[in-house]
């Protein structure tokens, strides 16, 4: 298990929703509707100032657990700024400061992998993780390597407790 310790803060502009994994589960899920619309809305092209090209889906505002309400927020990293400054509809979004341990999911094909990996992650012991889950921030990076929706690897940053 790879920890990281992210101690300079990161901005994010993008969507958000609030759901929970009972609602993921079910047909009536939210999260893929989030995709969609973010290319729908071709959000690549009015985020003129982001970072990279990289695709940031960002867990947030636990309501407890991973059985509890979550936001779900998906986006561009963007130098510091106001959150004036930016599209109407658009979340302004920090990321949480601190220690991360980083699951990566096996290749293959997208949603499968990531689905398959948090159902793998929410049996992993604090032993298994490096530390106890915090639930505050946890988020996926969507970069060179997921490019390709059929033969992908992404990388899954849980957030611990200090």
């Amino acid at each position: 298990m790879k920890l990281v310790d992210i101690n300079t803060q990161k901005f994010f502009i993008g969507i958000e929703m609030r759901t929970n994994n009972k609602i993921e589960a079910s047909e009536n899920g939210n999260i893929l509707k989030v995709w969609e619309k973010f290319f729908k809305d071709n959000l690549s092209e009015k985020i003129n100032n982001k970072l990279s090209e990289n695709i940031y889906a960002i867990y947030s505002d636990y309501e407890s657990d991973h059985n509890g309400n979550y936001n779900f927020f998906l986006g561009y990293e963007v130098p510091e700024s106001k959150p004036e400054d930016h599209f109407e509809n658009l979340i302004f979004k920090k990321l949480q400061l601190g220690k991360y341990a980083v699951v990566s999911t096996s290749q293959g094909s997208m949603p499968d992998i990531i689905i398959a990996a948090w159902y793998k992650i929410w049996n992993m012991t604090p032993d298994d993780l490096g530390g106890q889950r915090a639930f505050k921030t946890d988020f996926e990076v969507y970069g060179e390597s997921a490019r390709d929706p059929k033969n992908s690897i992404i990388d899954i940053y849980l957030g611990l407790k200090n």
